[in-house]
């Protein structure tokens, strides 16, 4: 029988949350007023998206009012819907290097976990282009699709291709289980029968649950700042790179858990952390460093957690002996497989067309030190990462110079001024700081070392979705504010500004595809 409370309520909720829809509508067409002067577009499509999309968020911000949610749930939420927006609205291996992920993804649906790099059979083609690794036919014509959307090509129609077909590189440096859910969308798709599309649509699926159960979970086991972790976890590039084929989902969840665990043990209570706590951190952090080598830099949190919450003074000094061991893990993992498989590639021929060596990279360094001081300190490296938050798709990026100066000023004041539960002491914050610009520019350097010719002038090849998971940091390190207070109507706010920015994202990939 229909409540008429249940009615009463619901309209009393929508009075409630009348500013939070205003703030909403006026973002979004704040946006595309801005776009429209910067982008020919669609205007009819847009305008229906963009009310279809004031809905969809407002129906958000009433359900998890209305609920009283928790943040862990209300993230898992706007992940997995507007996720799923992007599943379908994004084109055709448009996220960068979304191509060489399909490959890999593939290539592991079909049980290699290490893929083998071999011979091509009859192959006429010398260097590089000789040697590949074995997938099916289907997935020959991506690169010619990137960028088409389903109304643009008949690939999406055409049924599964499992002829036998070589790809000359599959992303094999990387560890297999970065892989694992987007093979598991795949093998659902050809164990239905279902057409190509549904490779790509079922395992960009499979790889935002996975993101969505791990930042969600994050969000719940720390027991502060959890705000930031919210931020992080539904900022529109790392929603963007969940809901595709890209290990990004993997790095960027891992290493968000990673600093949730360690706000875990920060706030523990005295004599509370045993070897099993220890052993989850490290774990944690050896997942996320697997991945992305600089993100190791997150394993010396280890050393900010007070001294007291350890059970005893053995569990306490087993930190430096696991640090010590997780790091020795990593470099090893590094040398004698990632390394390799980096080389079997189009990027081994690269490399010595132009020049690039760690020696000698090193040596002009050390000649050349306060250049190469600039190079890896210059503000450029700042604004590039900045202004990269709001770079989507493969090379051409586009963006949107409204959504990152927006966010940067939300950004800054929420830093400083949203109300912290607690606020970390001024040795924590120092540490925290310099383990955030020791990640920073530890990322330039290697990529300086690894990818750029010996001496060139500018670091190339750095993107800011390297950085997504140190913007939780920026709270943690210059937080003003503290209360223990509930601050709803503040925690709203910034669901509403988040989902703004989501809107806004999906709402620019129409426009610049549709």
């Amino acid at each position: 029988m229909f409540d008429t409370n249940d009615l009463s309520g619901l309209k009393m909720e929508i009075k409630n949350l009348k500013w939070f829809f205003t703030i909403y509508l006026i973002f979004l067409l704040s946006f595309l007023s801005y776009q429209m002067r910067t982008t020919n577009f669609n205007i009819k499509l847009t305008s229906i998206l963009l009310i279809l999309l004031f809905i969809l968020g407002s129906f958000i911000l009433v359900f998890i009012s209305k609920r009283n949610l928790p943040l862990y749930k209300i993230a898992f939420i706007v992940i997995l819907i507007f996720g799923l927006c992007c599943v379908f609205v994004t084109p055709i291996v448009t996220v960068c290097d979304e191509t060489e992920h399909f490959w890999r993804s593939e290539i592991t649906s079909e049980g290699q976990l290490f893929p083998n790099y071999i011979d091509i059979p009859n192959s006429n083609k010398t260097g590089y282009e000789a040697k590949g690794y074995e997938t099916i036919a289907s997935m020959s014509p991506l690169y010619k699709n990137t960028g088409n959307t389903i109304f643009n090509t008949n690939w999406d129609d055409l049924s599964i291709n499992y002829t036998t077909t070589y790809v000359s590189s599959a992303f094999c440096q990387n560890p297999f289980y970065g892989y694992i859910p987007q093979a598991i969308g795949i093998d659902i798709a050809k164990g239905l029968n279902l057409n190509n599309i549904w490779m790509l649509w079922f395992g960009r699926i499979a790889n935002l649950l996975m993101f969505a159960f791990v930042c969600s979970y994050a969000i719940k086991k720390a027991p502060i700042f959890k705000i930031p972790l919210f931020i992080t976890a539904t900022l529109p590039l790392t929603i963007y790179q969940a809901a595709s084929l890209s290990i990004d989902a993997t790095v960027n969840s891992f290493a968000i858990l990673t600093i949730a665990y360690f706000l875990y043990m920060y706030k523990a209570g005295e004599k509370t952390l045993d070897y099993k706590n220890l052993i989850a951190f490290l774990v944690i952090s050896l997942i996320g460093g697997f991945t992305k080598v600089t993100y190791m830099g997150l394993l010396l949190l280890i050393f900010l957690v007070p001294k007291d919450n350890f059970k005893d003074r053995k569990v306490e000094h087993s930190r430096i002996i696991g640090f010590i061991g997780v790091i020795l893990i990593d470099l090893l993992w590094i040398k004698l497989y990632a390394t390799k498989h980096l080389l079997n590639s189009w990027r081994g021929t690269y490399f010595i067309k132009n020049n690039v060596n760690i020696l000698g990279q090193l040596t002009y360094m050390a000649h050349h030190p306060l250049n190469s001081l600039y190079l890896l300190f210059t503000p450029d490296n700042l604004i590039n990462v900045i202004s990269g938050y709001f770079s989507f798709g493969n090379l051409p990026p586009y963006t949107s110079t409204f959504l990152v100066v927006t966010f940067l000023i939300f950004y800054v004041i929420l830093s400083f001024l949203y109300p912290q539960e607690i606020k970390l002491d001024r040795k924590s914050k120092i540490g925290v700081f310099f383990i955030g610009l020791l990640i920073f520019i530890g990322t330039y350097l290697i990529q300086y070392l690894t990818w750029c010719n010996v001496g060139m002038s500018r670091i190339e090849g750095v993107f800011g979705r390297y950085f997504i998971p140190l913007l939780v940091l920026g709270p943690m390190i210059f937080g003003l504010k503290e209360s223990n207070k509930n601050e709803k109507n503040s925690q709203l706010l910034v669901i509403t500004m988040m989902i703004g920015f989501i809107s806004s994202m999906i709402l620019l990939t129409i426009m610049k595809f549709y």
